[in-house]
């Protein structure tokens, strides 16, 4: 899965350099606390160039874990083979 990143939305996140992710092919483009009760987490926003949609990874500040993706790459990669199986049957009928 390929990932592109976009600019912030809000004024008030960061730019971030690099992160400690796991998938390779995620470039984050924003560093914000979600809330300041939770002080501990960052957000992060980035384009699946396979769907078009919007991910938002969340990870542990200290240790860099990812604690979630919203929407899962698991949806992400299923709407992605469903594309596939629906554009190629369109394509086998015209």
């Amino acid at each position: 899965m390929t990932m592109e990143s976009i600019p912030p939305a809000n004024n008030k996140l960061l730019q971030t350099d690099s992160a400690k992710l796991k998938d390779k092919n995620i470039k984050p483009v924003t560093k914000c606390a979600t809330s300041d009760l939770n002080l501990d987490i960052d957000s992060k926003q980035a384009i699946d160039n396979a769907t078009g949609l919007l991910q938002t990874i969340v990870t542990d500040k200290i240790s860099a874990k990812i604690i979630r993706k919203i929407p899962s790459d698991e949806y992400l990669h299923l709407l992605h083979l469903l594309d596939g199986i629906i554009s190629g049957s369109i394509d086998k009928h015209v």
